[in-house]
């Protein structure tokens, strides 16, 4: 009888021990998980720059490269991780107070973007009529209507420095960095033409008319300056 008892107790005493031990490995083996971001940060993906990083969370080029400590905007590394809030912002979490601070900027910006292109002639990016004007709010540049696979043309000399579909809400988009540091954007385009790096002449054909998000045939375009939207209307050449 005393055998039995020993053998039981020394059965449960080694299947004690061994879940101590498993627990003990899956403590040790156990690292919690960083997450990819965080709240007013972006973590830089491969063929980002700082114009379109800009572009995304409406903030100014210059900003950025200040919160960051970037000495040169073309310096990004895969993986960095920026902040593109500022820390005021974070905290707040009220969508009122965020969305009138960036008007504001907005606003600020565009009187600043007047002193420095007035020697910058611009011409329209497509033949048509604008049929959704810039609000500064619900829509950050013009809509041109047209036809599906009409040319969109560069308004200014300049060099692309983004082509792609990976901005939300802009479909097939590009890029192009014009003097003064002024950015032009193109939205929502069927086919384009242009690669990043290329330099162009105004009034190149750099795409052809795709469709909004309503369906519409109509080129998206903004002028911006550091990435902050201004009205497109008060820089192109009247037609």
């Amino acid at each position: 009888m005393v055998k039995k008892i020993s053998l039981i107790t020394l059965t449960c005493t080694l299947l004690f021990l061994n879940a101590c031990t498993t627990a003990q490995q899956s403590t040790a083996e156990y690292t919690p998980q960083i997450p990819e971001t965080q709240d007013g940060f972006y973590r830089v993906k491969r063929g980002d720059n700082l114009y379109r990083i800009g572009l995304r969370f409406n903030q100014n080029v210059t900003t950025l490269k200040k919160w960051n400590n970037l000495p040169n905007e073309n310096q990004l590394k895969e993986g960095q991780l920026l902040r593109v809030t500022s820390s005021n912002a974070t905290t707040n979490k009220n969508p009122q107070t965020q969305n009138t601070a960036n008007i504001q900027d907005t606003t600020n910006n565009q009187t600043t973007a007047t002193n420095t292109s007035n020697n910058q002639e611009f011409i329209f990016p497509a033949q048509g009529t604008v049929i959704n004007n810039f609000d500064g709010k619900n829509n950050k540049g013009i809509d041109i209507s047209g036809s599906v696979g009409d040319p969109i043309i560069a308004v200014a000399d300049g060099e692309v420095i983004y082509v792609g579909e990976e901005v939300k809400g802009y479909g097939k988009l590009i890029l192009i960095k014009h003097a003064n540091r002024i950015l032009s954007t193109y939205a929502h385009n069927n086919r384009m033409l242009v690669q990043v790096g290329q330099k162009v002449k105004q009034g190149d054909k750099i795409a052809e008319m795709g469709r909004l998000p309503n369906g519409d045939a109509a080129l998206h375009f903004e002028l911006r300056r550091d990435s902050l939207a201004i009205n497109p209307v008060n820089y192109l050449n009247k037609r």
